[in-house]
């Protein structure tokens, strides 16, 4: 009799199964949702050039062509805006054509002004309106501004919806 019996003398034939290690597979799965995520972070719109750390070419180079570019207007002069399908838009000025101005839609783990008011606790932030948003019927947006990291967000405080986040280099 061959295989499985247990009586004495009899052939028993010893079976190895080999497994794999469990802690292979969670470090494989590990490292597959990692890169997934890197991934997304890499096309997400808050991929940028941080004002005081690039130029109107590190911009291209990065995002590819702009859907526009404004000069003149109400910004300074000598100054451009460029503005990506994304939602992304930069300001550049200067000889170097350095990026001044940075900003973009919000993350939506972002859109909350709750988030914000969370998130910089310790950076004593500050709101104030701005005059230039302010509509026919006297509704106006504010910004939700921390000076030491110089960046601020633009949302309507009577909802609480973040509509822009700036980064800026002065």
């Amino acid at each position: 009799m061959a295989g499985g019996s247990s009586r004495p003398g009899a052939f028993t034939e010893k079976t190895e199964v080999k497994r794999k290690d469990p802690r292979l597979h969670i470090l494989y799965v590990s490292l597959l949702t990692s890169a997934a995520g890197l991934l997304a972070d890499c096309a997400r719109s808050g991929v940028m050039v941080h004002p005081g750390q690039g130029t109107e070419a590190d911009v291209r180079s990065l995002k590819g062509a702009p859907l526009s570019v404004v000069e003149g207007g109400k910004i300074r002069n000598g100054a451009r805006v460029l503005t990506y399908a994304d939602g992304t838009s930069f300001q550049v000025e200067g000889e170097t054509s350095a990026v001044v101005v940075a900003n973009r839609d919000p993350e939506p783990f972002e859109r909350d002004i709750q988030y914000w008011k969370h998130h910089w606790a310790d950076h004593h932030p500050v709101t104030t309106p701005i005059a230039s948003t302010k509509d026919r019927h006297g509704h106006v947006l504010h910004q939700f501004l921390a000076r030491d990291i110089k960046t601020f967000v633009v949302y309507d405080r009577s909802t609480g919806i973040v509509q822009r986040v700036v980064e800026y280099g002065r």
